[in-house]
């Protein structure tokens, strides 16, 4: 016997905490949609894959003090495939899919911000910014909590401090929150403790602890001996660059060092015949020092050229293992409608003799960075 698929809702939940809950709702039981007590739907179990909307994007235009935070919208894609001898295909199925991915994919971002802490945007302050993500080093860790509800009380009380009293939110995984919640209340769609602070928890939420960028090394390259002429060279790691004129400037020796294969994104400020601030980038941290050869400089008195790590850099590291929660202040989590790509951006291999249709859907999710809270949880 066939079941009638049910349909899905006309408009997807929304809940308090900004996470969207998708559902079906059974129609009633004389119209055949329920058999048994089984609602027959003919869904996959969707994936999605992570991509950069934007290719180019230009610095907004600056309002008042610098104090404003851009955040690049980023998206997802949901694949679905069909065999090509099924007749039209089903957009609508492609549509439920890349909703129903929508919680998972917003959380997992606000987590781990996979894909939103590759693309730095410029700030009118000038600083590059990034959209917030939970599991990242600008989190203050508090001290180990024995369990989840005495991390939960912590975080509440150093969160709730920061924001002056507004809305607190509690984020972390549903094994986690799972523990507790015979001492949470329900109110509508949210999940809150007895003290009013939003707990919210979600399968995208991996539980891991704040992962550290790293911190640029800083090299200062010296020229000693007032050459009048000629050039000299810098090595990093057993590649050499082109020479360098005595009197350049910084950006030439930037230049001349991001050029070799092994370096990329450095930066060098100076004047013209040095000292030369070579900073690498925070993601490489620590790195090999350079050294130098002069003997291209004529003029003065022994002209030489000397290399000294003034800053040692710091090496990222990757999100902690372990179970983690965090707290935050308000979060703000904006949805974009859901595209699909049909013909003719639809792709068919004939060799498999499918069909795939993509379902796109940008977003932003963001929260209060005044408020930033991470603790372990070491025990039950």
């Amino acid at each position: 016997m066939l079941f009638t698929e049910v349909s899905p809702p006309a408009n997807p939940v929304q809940t308090m905490a900004n996470l969207l809950a998708s559902a079906v709702r059974a129609g009633d039981e004389a119209s055949n949609q329920w058999m048994d007590g089984i609602a027959w739907r003919s869904e996959s179990c969707p994936t999605y894959q992570g991509f950069n909307p934007c290719t180019e994007l230009e610095a907004p235009p600056e309002v008042g003090g610098g104090e404003l935070h851009y955040y690049v919208p980023v998206a997802y894609r949901v694949l679905d495939e069909c065999s090509v001898m099924s007749g039209t295909f089903d957009t609508e199925r492609v549509r439920r899919l890349t909703e129903a991915v929508a919680s998972f994919a917003v959380a997992r971002e606000l987590w781990t911000g996979e894909l939103s802490k590759l693309d730095p945007y410029g700030t009118p302050a000038g600083a590059g910014q990034v959209n917030g993500y939970l599991a990242s080093e600008s989190a203050t860790v508090l001290d180990d909590a024995a369990d989840v509800w005495s991390a939960i009380a912590a975080l509440e009380a150093a969160a709730g401090d920061a924001v002056r009293g507004q809305r607190v939110f509690i984020h972390g995984s549903v094994a986690l929150i799972g523990l507790v919640s015979d001492k949470l209340e329900r109110v509508g769609n949210e999940l809150r403790t007895r003290t009013g602070a939003v707990v919210v928890a979600d399968a995208g939420y991996p539980g891991t602890g704040p992962a550290v960028l790293g911190t640029p090394e800083v090299q200062t390259v010296t020229i000693t001996g007032a050459p009048t002429g000629g050039d000299w060279t810098l090595t990093y790691d057993g590649e050499t660059t082109a020479v360098i004129a005595w009197n350049a400037v910084g950006a030439t020796v930037a230049a001349a060092l991001n050029a070799l294969p092994n370096l990329a994104g450095v930066t060098a400020s100076g004047p013209a015949g040095g000292p030369y601030v070579v900073t690498f980038p925070a993601v490489d941290g620590a790195v090999v020092e350079m050294t130098a050869d002069g003997s291209g400089l004529t003029g003065g008195v022994a002209p030489d050229v000397g290399v000294a790590t003034t800053t040692p850099g710091v090496d990222p590291v990757p999100a902690q293992a372990g179970e983690w929660l965090y707290a935050t202040g308000p979060i703000a989590v904006w949805l974009g409608p859901v595209a699909t790509e049909t013909e003719p951006a639809s792709t068919v291999d004939r060799r498999t003799n499918t069909r795939s249709v993509w379902g796109s859907r940008m977003f932003a999710a963001t929260f209060d960075r005044c408020a930033h809270f991470a603790i372990q949880v070491t025990g039950e």
